[in-house]
């Protein structure tokens, strides 16, 4: 009897504890803008960009899990040909705001310019970024943005094949890390399952040395 009791408290304790649910998947919402474009002036490669602002929602499964190639806008040039101050690096932001599964807000900074090879016989535009962006949700866990580098409006013969028709998109990869351990706080109901299974479990281990004592 008293061996039944000790594994029937046990076997409670822990069932309660394995039956905690999995957190559920984690939808974000919120949105983008794109800042300090063409922040060279004319003295630089003119580059546009579509959508901006922008709308972000996606759902990630439980951390840790991964969301590759988001689309979020395109870049492109309406420039013919690269000219020698288009080399030039002209500084992009993009700034990150969310309302769910939190408020929480980001930013990732990058480069324009032209690029060309065999003596500018080919000629691009390309963006580079400088970082990624860490947002931290809470028990939610903490969303990593990185934005992917892209060419955009490659062209040949000593030209740029100009116009949004021949721009890129820019995609996000985002990787969500687990939250601080112990974030989620079982409910009252499940603590006290918890308590009165191993109250079982003590009760019957105390009568058994009490009966080995008596012994």
């Amino acid at each position: 009897m008293l061996k039944f009791l000790s594994a029937a408290g046990a076997a409670l304790a822990l069932s309660v504890v394995a039956a905690q649910p999995a957190a559920a998947a984690v939808t974000f919402d919120g949105n983008y803008a794109i800042t300090d474009l063409n922040s060279t002036g004319a003295n630089g490669l003119q580059v546009s960009v579509s959508p901006n602002p922008g709308t972000l929602n996606f759902t990630m499964n439980d951390a840790p899990s991964i969301l590759n190639n988001v689309q979020l806008f395109k870049i492109w040039t309406t420039e013919g040909s690269l000219n020698a101050d288009d080399y030039n690096g002209s500084t992009i932001t993009v700034n990150f705001n969310f309302t769910a599964p939190g408020a929480g807000a980001g930013q990732i900074g990058g480069v324009t310019q032209g690029e060309s090879s065999f003596f500018g016989f080919f000629q691009n535009g390309v963006v580079t970024w400088q970082g990624d962006s860490v947002i931290d949700f809470g028990q939610y866990g903490k969303l990593n943005i990185h934005l992917d580098d892209a060419v955009f409006n490659e062209g040949s013969w000593w030209s740029l094949n100009d116009g949004k028709r021949y721009g890129d998109f820019i995609t996000a990869d985002f990787t969500l890390t687990p939250g601080p351990i112990g974030s989620a706080v079982p409910e009252p109901a499940t603590w006290a399952m918890m308590i009165t299974g191993f109250g079982l479990a003590g009760t019957a281990i105390r009568r058994r040395r009490s009966i080995a004592f008596a012994a």
